[in-house]
């Protein structure tokens, strides 16, 4: 199995409202995870995969994305043979 990258994301979420009151504007999230999947228009991050599957994934639209950086170092990992 080959590792996807691991990618670190700072991106701004919307964010809704019901009801009046003041409006907060948007968060700023950060999110790393395995990268699974990039389109012209987001990204797909995991937080686990195994095999052909993978967990907790999420889809960020690359708009809403402000920073973003591959970690190198965890790529280099090898899973281990089987016996």
């Amino acid at each position: 199995m080959k590792i996807p990258k691991i990618e670190y994301v700072e991106w701004l979420d919307a964010v809704a409202s019901s009801g009046w009151g003041e409006h907060g504007g948007v968060d700023r999230c950060y999110s790393v995870g395995f990268l699974l999947k990039e389109t012209a228009k987001y990204i797909t991050l995991s937080a686990a995969v195994s095999g052909a599957e993978a967990n907790a994934a999420i889809s960020i639209p690359k708009a809403w994305i402000q920073k973003r950086r591959t970690i190198e170092t965890a790529r280099k990992i090898k899973p281990k043979k089987k016996t």
